[in-house]
């Protein structure tokens, strides 16, 4: 039985309180500010544990930084522009919303 660690949570609370889909850098530099000895050997490991056991989500990105997100039910669109990733709720998955193909050339 794996243990649940303080680690973890941290991990697991930046990433699904996250809108930005946040690499593994972006996660360690995060807890680091209050949690100055956590090393990112901890944080990469425990990454790529919890994306393996399906806890959270790692998304692969042609020319990116692998990113990471919430295990929940929802489609990602990448702007081509200003590279953001942004959330597409799952009813516009036949049609994106007007205001985002305004604002964003996406793939």
């Amino acid at each position: 039985m794996e243990r649940n660690t303080l680690q973890k949570k941290l991990i697991l609370d930046i990433i699904c309180n996250s809108k930005d889909h946040p690499t593994a850098e972006m996660v360690y530099n995060e807890i680091h500010i209050d949690y100055p000895n956590i090393s990112k050997a901890t944080v990469y490991r425990n990454l790529k544990n919890m994306a393996s056991k399906g806890q959270i989500k790692k998304m692969e990105i042609s020319g990116d930084f692998d990113r990471y997100d919430c295990n929940d039910s929802h489609y990602h669109a990448k702007c081509i522009n200003c590279g953001e990733i942004f959330d597409v709720d799952v009813c516009y998955q036949n049609k994106l919303d007007k205001e985002v193909l305004k604002d964003h050339d996406v793939y």
